[in-house]
């Protein structure tokens, strides 16, 4: 689902450049230390429900014209394990979500906005890909979703599952949307499974399908390694990270394929990094 993003011109995909971030996504707790000491918890049911009302009804005196409109929808997530969730939403409504940052434009390529939508970035690190890419190069970007060229595309229901069993993580979400202002419904996926080979080493597969104009056909998939250490000299930092991916579908002309290879030694003093990508 979505639409690969990335820093070159031609494909449908940008260029420009960035820096980096020192520290690794402390929100992957898979990254993070062990806890002890902690007795058995229980969850109970595991489940939450969010439903939701909207209302509305105008009256316009002079055209003698009375109109009305409603719309409910809910949300329900699912601890499936302690540490899998499953999500699922109908008729979302996002209304009141944080509006975007004003940005100045004085460059040839298209503004970078985040995705801000709680379904959508709860969970989100689990379809990271590759090391340290942030926004040059992104293979699933949720902000495409039930949105095309600034035109809000409605989402009738989306399922989602997100979370780590042992050594294996998933990431997995499923959205149907219908047609509005002559865009096509249509259904748009993404995939994520990784694998802690050691305590050092992830290597991990992405795959999407789906184009939110509802019309033409867009896939992608790719593989991924990633080793980090932060035990380095001692008590150094230091990650090396490797990906290739492919798109699918109509793409349009150019290179289907991309690659990178990127090398870093995040630390206090020297913080050094070195990457070679192509797409």
């Amino acid at each position: 689902g979505g639409q690969a993003r990335g820093e070159g011109a031609g494909d449908g995909v940008r260029r420009r450049g960035g820096g980096g971030q020192r520290e690794a996504n402390v929100l992957e707790r898979r990254g993070a230390g062990n806890l002890g000491g902690g007795g058995l918890l229980d969850q109970g049911w595991g489940l939450s429900i969010s439903p939701y009302t909207l209302g509305r009804y105008e009256i316009d005196e002079a055209a003698n014209h009375r109109f009305s409109q409603g719309q409910a929808g809910v949300d329900a997530s699912y601890h499936v394990t302690s540490q899998i969730d499953g999500v699922v939403t109908l008729n979302p409504d996002f209304a009141e979500v944080e509006a975007d940052t004003r940005q100045v434009n004085l460059t040839r390529f298209a503004l970078f906005f985040p995705e801000k939508r709680p379904f959508f970035t709860e969970g989100a690190n689990f379809f990271d890909f590759g090391l340290n890419l942030q926004d040059s190069f992104i293979p699933f970007h949720t902000r495409t979703v039930g949105l095309y060229n600034d035109r809000i595309i409605p989402i009738t229901v989306g399922l989602k599952a997100v979370g780590r069993e042992g050594p294996w993580g998933v990431g997995a979400l499923d959205v149907e949307t219908r047609g509005a202002a002559g865009i096509h419904g249509t259904n748009l996926a993404a995939g994520r499974a990784t694998y802690d080979v050691n305590q050092n080493l992830r290597v991990g597969a992405i795959g999407t399908d789906g184009d939110p104009d509802g019309r033409t056909s867009n896939a992608l998939a790719g593989v991924d390694a990633v080793w980090q250490s932060a035990s380095f000299l001692g008590d150094k930092n230091l990650g090396f990270g490797i990906w290739a991916a492919r798109s699918f579908g109509e793409a349009g002309t150019g290179d289907r394929n991309g690659w990178g290879v990127t090398a870093r030694y995040p630390n206090d003093l020297w913080d050094i990094e070195g990457a070679i990508r192509q797409f």
